[in-house]
């Protein structure tokens, strides 16, 4: 499993809502974990490959730490970021990333 992480519900940030630390949540449930930056392909990539080459017999978690919106400067980190408050900053963002049109 491959879970984003972005500290943000629909309605403010995950702190106010939210008091699970997920990676001891699927440890007690007998998943092998990892935790990685999100937005880091190349580590991404690695702990999949990691993860595939584990046989252990445990399903594997991958808490992936990102931000929401990156690279809409005017909703980045908030909960802004999700549905239509951030359509109008959605070609900038791609654009600052390196994405095509």
């Amino acid at each position: 499993v491959l879970y984003d992480s972005n500290e943000v519900t629909l309605d403010k940030m995950a702190e106010y809502t939210q008091s699970e630390d997920i990676i001891k949540r699927y440890e007690a449930y007998g998943w092998e974990t990892y935790e990685i930056d999100g937005h880091d392909l190349a580590v991404v990539e690695e702990t999949i490959a990691a993860a595939k080459a584990s046989n252990n017999g445990k399903p594997k978690f991958i808490k992936c730490n990102t931000i929401i919106g990156k690279g809409m400067e005017e909703t980045e980190g908030t909960n802004a970021a999700h549905g239509e408050a951030g359509v109008p900053y959605v070609d900038k963002a791609r654009a600052a990333i390196g994405l095509p049109e």
